[in-house]
């Protein structure tokens, strides 16, 4: 590994260098900015009180019950990164929650201050960076030409550095990364699937015994199941893992209901949002960059001078 230091700390440099203009770039406020932001404050002032109680379960005061729509999303690690990023600076989140469903225009009361928009963004493009970094320190070289690909894509800058839940994801894509072929496998997976529902699509390495070091596949599915519901109260007050299905449906439900409406990133019936291809363009860009790798290698044996012996 020490050989994939080079690559992984040049990953981080140039990740670092086209991540940081675009999260303080002048951009309007997304909606969905200002709903993690308010949910990182809120849960973040309850963690640092150490408040794990269910509360009444209200939209603006939700606690940590199971059947509110803060919690019904599970993705408390991307609130963790942007609360300790506003605790650590002191910025204040909106004083009250952003609510789609209200028809009433949002007000001041529910907007992002400026500078607690700008430390979160900023939060978000330090994860995405070190998410980058620790898969080049898995993949070596390649790593670093397919960040260089994937940066390269238009939406990837923009999508990367709002303060959603895409650049905490990536840096639980690189924890999976790292963990690989070791007995923290399961626990990275459990980690990276608080950040965004998504990363339950790495759940299935687990079955692939190399995965997980000397661990068994058993021992692995459990640490990722535990360290899921120890880092999601709610799930706390709902029979734990089981909690999953929950989740998700109200995640397919919520998607459903995007998907029929007249929103502008609904595309033929399908809400598909840019940043929905984000990981879809990374793959791409890793398996560019290895195709590119072995073409090189067989460009240079055809080129080496065949030795003749007799």
């Amino acid at each position: 590994m020490r050989r994939r230091a080079t690559p992984a700390l040049l990953t981080l440099a140039v990740s670092l260098a086209v991540l940081i203009p675009a999260a303080i770039q002048h951009r309007a406020q997304h909606s969905d900015e200002a709903e993690y932001v308010w949910a990182a404050s809120y849960y973040g002032h309850r963690v640092a009180h150490f408040d794990f109680s269910r509360g009444g379960g209200s939209f603006n005061d939700p606690g940590w019950s199971p059947n509110v729509y803060w919690t019904s999303a599970s993705t408390f690690g991307t609130y963790y990164v942007y609360a300790a990023a506003l605790g650590l600076t002191g910025q204040p989140g909106p004083r009250m929650p952003h609510s789609f469903t209200d028809p009433r225009p949002p007000g001041p009361e529910t907007q992002v201050p400026a500078r607690s928009l700008e430390i979160a963004r900023l939060a978000a493009a330090l994860c995405a960076a070190l998410g980058l970094a620790l898969i080049t320190r898995r993949l070596g070289w390649q790593g670093l030409v397919a960040t260089t690909l994937f940066l390269a894509a238009p939406n990837v800058r923009g999508d990367l550095t709002r303060a959603w839940a895409e650049g905490p994801l990536l840096l639980g894509f690189g924890l999976c990364a790292s963990a690989f072929g070791t007995r923290w496998f399961g626990v990275a997976c459990g980690a990276a699937t608080t950040f965004k529902l998504t990363a339950l699509g790495l759940w299935p390495l687990i079955l692939w015994r190399r995965a997980n070091g000397r661990l068994s596949r058993v021992k692995a599915a459990l640490l990722a199941a535990l360290t899921w519901t120890l880092l999601v109260p709610p799930s706390w007050w709902a029979l734990g893992p089981l909690y999953f299905v929950q989740a998700i449906r109200f995640r397919a439900s919520q998607f459903g209901g995007q998907s029929a409406s007249n929103l502008a990133d609904v595309h033929d019936g399908i809400f598909l949002p840019s940043r929905y291809l984000l990981q879809i363009e990374m793959v791409g860009a890793l398996a560019l960059a290895f195709a590119l790798s072995f073409a090189v290698r067989r460009i240079r044996l055809a080129r080496e001078p065949v030795q003749v012996t007799g």
